[in-house]
């Protein structure tokens, strides 16, 4: 652990913090600060003084947004310096003040020279961005163990742990970064999400508006209510929040809000300009697992198979432990009919997420393919355990209309009827389901359905792409959502 007022350790980390980020002139006033106080005996006294009696304060560091490129990973944090901004403008430590638009998550810490820990910081951000989780938990736990006091460490692990789907530790960080800074904007913005993933979209829904009352510049809060307004089917007012927050400036998340907002527009089918955004994301950030994401999911949507296949590869090659990117590449897979592939990566999916409900579901659609309706039947009850899905009842309705099981399957098909459609595709499946209904009440019957029964009686497909196998309306806020760095 770095000891307060330990110079000549600050300036190494930050020489190495400015070998891994050269643009940073934050870093670079950083360095020369330290250098000039350890230069000045009378300085260096008077600091050593101000940290043993512990009565340093947060110093206002300077807006760092517009001196970092939108696409570097490390444009989300502040310097430990008090360096001037661009017009001599200032910006305040906490997540709180009226200039910060919620992209940095560090915070005020005890030592202003802990160099150390914000580098672990800034490269756990890094690796976390491209979806290399594990590593980025392992960077954080170090940067903590070092320096403990600091908020914005804290937050940025919780984000982790919920991209690792392990909620309970997350909610335990965002209260310590809470309990460190209470005015800490991005950790509140991180309990909104957890709110969300439970199913208390209100609750949720309120919070990110009490933040936004505070703070209508932080862009974390619009596009996490963005995404709750997009679960609850409300597209325009989703879109219209990540234009919000896509029109603040300066804006280090254009890539999160720019695939929040290409998402919204492919569940609404309108995959050009859904493209056209995902494609502006990756010239922002071409490493980035979210924009490699959303892009997969836009081409899958549209039918391009082999070049989702390959985007998705990237991010898989590139070390991702994100399952949706598994969940969207089997997705394709299976579509081109390479089943035993899209088979492995589902299975590798449900490995990092035991009860993914998107995985269960299109693994449960292969199973179906193949004629194994007991695996399919196990896949598909776990699925629908997990989150209930328009695609989900569907599917299995078909799996028992083939087996022979009318009232099973009429229960199932009533099911996908009854639930909000989230859109086009979901609608499209509520369609089949309805069909399915409505033959078997005028004809009374039912029997081996199988995908090619998924059709009108005048034998017009309902439903464009294998039930399960399309990415659904609840494509998974965990992969493209659940929370931002």
């Amino acid at each position: 652990m770095r000891q307060a007022g330990d110079f000549d350790n600050a300036i190494s980390d930050y020489g190495r913090a400015i070998e891994l980020a050269p643009d940073r002139a934050d870093y670079q006033a950083a360095l020369d600060e330290v250098s000039k106080i350890k230069g000045d005996p009378d300085l260096a006294n008077a600091e050593q003084e101000l940290l043993k009696q512990r009565r340093w304060t947060a110093p206002q560091h300077a807006e760092l947004s517009a001196m970092a490129k939108p696409s570097s990973p490390l444009a989300q944090f502040p310097s430990p310096t008090s360096a001037p901004a661009p017009g001599g403008s200032q910006w305040p430590p906490s997540g709180s003040g009226p200039a910060s638009t919620g992209t940095s998550p560090f915070h005020a810490a005890p030592n202003p020279y802990d160099g150390s820990a914000l580098t672990l910081g800034a490269q756990a951000v890094t690796h976390a961005q491209r979806g290399q989780f594990s590593t980025a938990l392992a960077e954080l736990d170090q940067a903590i163990a070092q320096n403990g006091q600091i908020s914005g460490l804290y937050d940025a692990r919780a984000y982790v742990l919920m991209r690792m789907a392990q909620l309970d530790r997350a909610k335990a960080d965002i209260d310590r970064a809470l309990a460190i800074d209470p005015n800490n904007l991005d950790a509140q913005a991180h309990a909104a999400n957890l709110l969300d993933d439970q199913g208390e979209h209100a609750r949720a829904l309120a919070e990110y508006d009490r933040i936004l009352s505070t703070n209508p510049q932080h862009i974390p809060a619009h596009i996490g209510k963005g995404a709750v307004l997009l679960s609850l089917g409300q597209f325009e007012r989703a879109l219209a929040e990540f234009d919000r927050a896509l029109a603040i400036t300066p804006n280090t998340m254009q890539v999160d809000a720019l695939v929040a907002r290409g998402l919204a527009l492919a569940l609404k089918g309108r995959l050009k300009e859904a493209n056209a955004n995902v494609e502006r994301a990756l010239e922002l950030g071409p490493d980035h697992a979210k924009a490699l994401l959303g892009q997969g999911l836009v081409l899958l949507a549209s039918k391009q198979l082999d070049r989702a296949i390959t985007v998705l590869g990237r991010s898989i090659a590139d070390g991702s432990e994100d399952p949706m990117v598994f969940v969207l590449r089997g997705k394709a897979l299976a579509q081109t009919g390479a089943l035993d592939r899209a088979i492995a990566d589902f299975d590798q999916a449900l490995k990092w997420r035991p009860r993914n409900a998107e995985a269960l579901a299109a693994r449960g659609a292969i199973w179906m393919k193949k004629k194994d309706y007991a695996r399919a039947l196990a896949d598909l009850d776990q699925s629908i355990e997990s989150q209930p899905t328009i695609s989900g009842y569907l599917v299995r309705g078909v799996v028992h209309e083939t087996q022979g099981k009318c009232s099973l399957a009429m229960a199932d098909y009533r099911q996908a009827r009854e639930l909000k459609a989230g859109g086009t595709l979901e609608v499209q499946a509520q369609a089949a389901a309805k069909s399915r209904l409505d033959q078997y009440a005028r004809h009374k019957s039912c029997g081996p359905a199988g995908e090619h029964r998924l059709a009108g009686d005048d034998g017009s497909p309902l439903v464009v792409q294998d039930p399960g196998v399309a990415p659904t309306a609840t494509a998974d806020k965990v992969g493209l959502f659940r929370g931002t760095l």
